[in-house]
């Protein structure tokens, strides 16, 4: 089925990719909404005969993205992902899904758990809900579950400990689309898989006041920090960290970021040696931080692996990398005004 998208040249000599996720109705009543992802459906000639998930807008997705970038020569190591709402949700599991695409994500005002999808067929509800419907929505292979799967943000974050691109995300406490229980739970998945992130929140709701919060991402995270060939330490457990409280909107800090601050430069990635010149704006005294290499083209560590790390604020010691391969040298001290290299 056809779909519209256009491309527009921005001020700083980057293109700008707009899609919209909707498809016209087979039935002749009006489009479908396919949260970035697709429709449930029997296609013609399948071979299965009950509905199932098929990723008709993320295949296409991709094919205009990639059309974009041999149309324009851009740089397929600098291809960034953004929305806002159902769009926050969208790029965030399209891109998590599609780290060969991807050098990072920003989401505003998210959702990190899907509970719905739409259906072309004629004998299901529209849309289909785990909250109204009490089977699983199976996916084209007919095993993985759509909803429990692919469509909880925490879970895959949790699951998946390759790399995947930069996450940088905002919400406002006062959110009527996600639980802030929900949003701590990202948070902490995020952060026990090592993976690379910022948070930021403040205290609004689901409107242009609540998607401010991102300013605090962008300012420390900008898209140029990041490309697919290039490393970058991913950040985790900050001491400078705000209180998210305990899934009360009201409890904890109603303003702060989780990993702000940060700045890095100087990133040496060779096969027998990784190192990165890492310091925090935010600190006011000493700081310490989780710190774990990403997106290493060279370093490539084993499961088990035992390496040496020094510091030059003082510290030194023995890691070993996890069953995924991963290294994270855990309180990496940081003094205030100074920078801390990492090796």
């Amino acid at each position: 089925l056809p779909g519209i998208f256009s491309v527009y040249e921005n001020q700083t000599q980057g293109l700008l990719l707009y899609l919209r996720d909707a498809i016209e109705n087979p039935k002749g009543n009006g489009v479908v909404e396919t949260f970035w992802f697709g429709y449930y459906c029997i296609p013609v000639g399948a071979e299965h005969s009950e509905p199932r998930a098929y990723p008709f807008t993320e295949n296409r997705v991709a094919w205009a993205l990639n059309w974009t970038v041999k149309k324009y020569q851009a740089d397929p190591m600098q291809v960034y992902s953004v929305g806002q709402s159902m769009g926050g949700m969208g790029s965030t599991q399209f891109s998590w899904r599609h780290p060969e695409l991807f050098a990072a994500v920003y989401p505003r005002l998210t959702r990190f758990h899907q509970t719905s999808m739409p259906s072309v067929a004629p004998d299901l509800p529209h849309p289909i809900s785990t909250r109204g419907w009490n089977k699983p929505a199976p996916m084209w292979d007919g095993k993985t579950d759509y909803f429990k799967d692919k469509m909880c943000s925490p879970k895959y974050a949790l699951e998946h400990h390759e790399d995947l691109p930069f996450y940088g995300c905002c919400a406002g406490r006062q959110d009527w689309v996600e639980t802030w229980q929900h949003t701590i739970d990202m948070v902490k998945a995020l952060t026990a898989s090592h993976h690379g992130f910022a948070f930021s929140w403040n205290n609004f709701g689901h409107d242009s006041s609540g998607a401010k919060a991102i300013e605090q991402i962008t300012k420390y995270y900008p898209a140029s920090k990041f490309a697919r060939n290039r490393s970058f330490p991913a950040f985790g457990n900050s001491s400078i960290d705000q209180n998210m409280g305990n899934g009360d909107k009201a409890d904890g800090d109603l303003v702060g970021g989780i990993n702000l601050g940060f700045d890095w430069k100087d990133v040496v990635d060779e096969e027998d040696k990784w190192s990165a010149k890492i310091s925090n704006e935010l600190c006011k005294a000493e700081m310490t931080v989780d710190v774990t290499p990403r997106w290493c083209q060279k370093f490539k560590t084993r499961e088990g692996e035992k390496l040496k790390w020094t510091n030059s604020a003082g510290g030194e010691g023995q890691v070993t990398a996890d069953q995924w391969g991963v290294v994270t040298v855990e309180r990496v001290r940081i003094k205030a005004g100074e920078a801390t290299t990492l090796i």
